[in-house]
C-alpha cells in the first residue's frame, strides 16, 4: 500500500513538472505529436479552473497507470 502511495506522489509531482507540458503544452516548439510549454502547470487567471481541473483529471490517469504497473510486477 505504501508503494502505491509513493507511486502516486512521485507520479503526480513528475506529471506536474513535465508530463502536462509534454501532453498539453502549446508553446512555439509544439507539434501534433508532443507539446512543449506550460511546464509546472501555469495558467492565466481567466483559465485557472479549466486548466487545473484538466490537470487533476489527467494526473489521476497518469498516477493510476503507475500503480497498475507496480502491482503487476508484484504478481509475477
Amino acid at each position: 500500500m505504501i508503494k502505491n502511495v509513493v507511486d502516486v506522489l512521485f507520479g503526480g509531482i513528475s506529471f506536474w513538472l513535465v508530463g502536462y507540458g509534454f501532453s498539453f503544452g502549446n508553446g512555439s516548439l509544439s507539434n501534433p505529436f508532443i507539446g512543449w510549454g506550460d511546464f509546472c502547470v501555469t495558467a492565466e487567471e481567466d483559465k485557472l479552473g479549466v486548466t487545473y481541473s484538466k490537470f487533476i483529471f489527467q494526473a489521476s490517469f497518469a498516477t493510476t497507470a503507475t500503480t497498475i504497473v507496480s502491482g503487476i510486477s508484484k504478481i509475477r
